[in-house]
């Protein structure tokens, strides 16, 4: 006996069971439109197995079925009445289908599959070459980045040796506005040679520190020398220039008495740039006995033609000397009368930090936010015309923090009620100034006058930072770091 399920299910186009093909129909009826859905029209076209299935044509159950028999609408006849029987074919595709279940309509009329155009060549490349030829594209600019500026760099680290004979032999010169391989070697390895040099006390023995300060001091001179040839003939780059600033630095970080002299010998170099990294690169050999060996050279730079020379001489002066080098100390006197103002304002930093109230009147000025309000920026353009600029309040703060860090350690009851006034200051940075000079003070002893209380107040204060204080175009910011 035939299971009434398979009766209800029955079987639609092609062969595919009743339930399954009510659900392909739905999505007709749902996407008629889709692209799928011609796809899979065209393949039930195109199925033999639908046309010529043996199990349809020789089916005893339909040939032998009594209700398909004695269905009056198997029989139909057409509108003549001469009882003529109708071919199934002749009637709409819901004829065809077979039953389906309850709540299942199906559409009255398929869509029409267009002609599917075949794969061609251009198709081909629409979907193969464009991805490809984008691929290679990165991957060339992934190439040509690890030419001009190198691969990922390992944690490995190269003999102190290897660093300097690549130094020595490189020339550090830039090609159409890039580094290529040989020149970007180059300052990596000066990167490389900078943070062993600072590291020096864990990393390299003392043979290896003097080895490092000698060839250092005779890769400078072979600079220094190559650069007066240049300069004859006006050829020298910035590149170069950047190199021997570099082997200038280099050098100092070796804290060597070898660099003292040498160092010292370039403040009076004819280039404004070198005159600078020369007494930027002493201010690293603070801590050499030797050191004072260079104090005539940094005294006549307070002196020099440069406004930018004599406020990083005030500035490295005031981080080196004492308040008992009388020489310095007079020295900033006569720079704290120069013409520049920039010169004045780091002349009465560099006295205050050295406990001197020579600048006394300055300070007071520089410790009132309505001073550095009424300053304005002066900017002198490419045509030569003169500009005026209010300063930022950023820059004022910057500039009254520096004036409590060097006036803090005088002892003067006026530049005291200065800084005082200062605590009620609107900038954060500025109170917190303030409030660390009051622990300086309730550490060193608060009103004691004695020398000793003013030498410990010196002392504390000059920890830190010092800020050169600028305000016009081309004098740069100097920021020295002082134990």
């Amino acid at each position: 006996m035939n299971n009434p399920d398979d009766a209800r299910v029955g079987t639609g186009g092609g062969g595919l069971p009743g339930t399954l093909w009510a659900c392909i129909v739905n999505l007709f009826t749902m996407f008629p439109d889709s692209l799928a859905v011609k796809v899979f029209l065209t393949m039930q076209d195109n199925n033999p197995e639908a046309d010529n299935n043996p199990e349809a044509d020789n089916n005893p159950e339909a040939d032998n079925n009594p209700e398909a028999d004695n269905n009056p609408e198997a029989d139909m006849v057409d509108g003549s009445g001469d009882g003529e029987a109708v071919s199934m074919a002749d009637e709409t595709p819901e004829s065809s289908v077979a039953p389906m279940s309850e709540g299942t309509t199906v559409p009255s009329q398929l869509p029409e599959l267009p002609d599917l155009e075949p794969m061609t060549g251009s198709l081909l490349a629409r979907l193969f070459a464009a991805p490809l030829l984008i691929v290679s594209f990165i991957i060339g600019c992934a190439v040509v980045v690890v030419l001009l500026f190198g691969s990922i760099t390992t944690d490995q680290e190269r003999p102190i040796d290897e660093l300097l004979s690549i130094l020595e032999s490189s020339s550090g010169a830039k090609t159409v506005g890039v580094l290529l391989p040989n020149e970007k070697e180059l300052w990596q390895v000066g990167r490389e040679l900078a943070l062993r040099l600072r590291k020096k006390e864990s990393e390299l023995s003392d043979d290896q520190v003097r080895m490092a300060a000698e060839r250092l001091s005779g890769l400078l001179d072979r600079e220094v020398s190559l650069i007066a040839e240049r300069s004859k003939f006006g050829e020298i780059s910035a590149s170069e220039m950047q190199k021997t600033h570099f082997v200038m630095r280099a050098l100092a970080l070796t804290e060597h008495p070898i660099a003292v002299q040498q160092l010292a010998a370039l403040v009076g170099h004819a280039d404004v740039a070198t005159r600078r990294e020369a007494l930027l690169a002493l201010s690293d050999l603070r801590d050499v006995a030797t050191i004072r060996d260079a104090f005539p050279s940094m005294i006549a730079a307070l002196g020099d033609r440069d406004p930018i020379i004599q406020t990083v001489a005030c500035v490295v002066l005031s981080g080196i000397a004492r308040p008992d080098d009388r020489e310095v100390v007079a020295a900033l006197g006569d720079a704290y009368l120069a013409e520049a103002r920039e010169v004045q304002w780091n002349a009465a930093l560099a006295l205050g930090r050295l406990g001197s109230l020579a600048g006394k009147s300055l300070l007071l000025d520089m410790l009132d936010r309505s001073y550095w309000e009424s300053v304005k920026i002066r900017i002198h353009t490419p045509s030569g015309e003169l500009r005026e600029y209010d300063m930022q309040a950023a820059v004022i703060n910057r500039y009254l923090t520096a004036s409590i860090h060097a006036a803090g350690g005088l002892d003067d009851s006026e530049i005291r009620a200065a800084i005082e006034l200062l605590g009620s200051d609107s900038s954060a940075e500025v109170e917190n100034a303030v409030l660390q000079w009051r622990a300086g003070l309730e550490r060193a002893g608060k009103g004691r006058s004695s020398d000793k209380s003013s030498t410990s107040l010196l002392t504390m204060f000059r920890g830190g930072e010092l800020s050169c204080i600028v305000s016009a175009t081309g004098v740069r910011a100097v920021r020295l770091a002082v134990a």
